[in-house]
């Protein structure tokens, strides 16, 4: 756990960081890439205070760990977006997480479909955010990062 709350603020170091550099990225990369890093640091936010506040009880060489620890469990056991929400919000969860995880797609496209997951939320009665979700955020800001240094070196050429 000390290294996923060592992720969390890393993340937040770098979507810090990455305000005061617009004479590399314009401005609209900084927004989408600061809004990718959010969610994933947020996510490892949330399974880090499951940790602390739910109840896990350790038994022999195992460990139990009660319903209420939502993300955390998300975390240790979820391959991928969520099954037990309403259909059509499962199903369209389930489509735009497709398109963040697509990296043939275009990166607006990809981020559009972090906003809509991020609006998606909303009809979660418990507002979670997603294991593989975040993880694809980190790759699309790493994404986001790497088209906007091709494009400085490609202008400072």
């Amino acid at each position: 756990m000390e290294a996923l709350l060592n992720a969390q603020i890393a993340a937040e170091e770098v979507r810090d960081r990455i305000s005061v550099r617009d004479d590399l990225i314009k401005p609209e990369q900084i927004h989408r890439v600061r809004r990718a890093l959010r969610y994933g640091a947020r996510y490892f936010h949330d399974v880090y205070q499951d940790y602390e506040r739910c109840l896990v009880i350790r038994r022999d060489d195992t460990y139990s760990i009660g319903p209420s620890c939502g993300n955390l469990i998300n975390f240790l056991t979820a391959k991928g977006t969520p099954t037990d929400l309403e259909d059509t919000v499962a199903l369209e969860l389930e489509q735009q997480f497709f398109v963040l995880k697509n990296d043939d797609r275009d990166l607006v496209q990809r981020h559009n479909a972090l906003a809509r997951i991020e609006e998606l939320r909303g009809k979660d009665p418990e507002r979670r955010r997603y294991r593989v979700v975040a993880t694809e955020c980190f790759a699309l800001a790493a994404d986001e990062l790497r088209s906007a240094t091709r494009q400085a070196l490609v202008a400072n050429s």
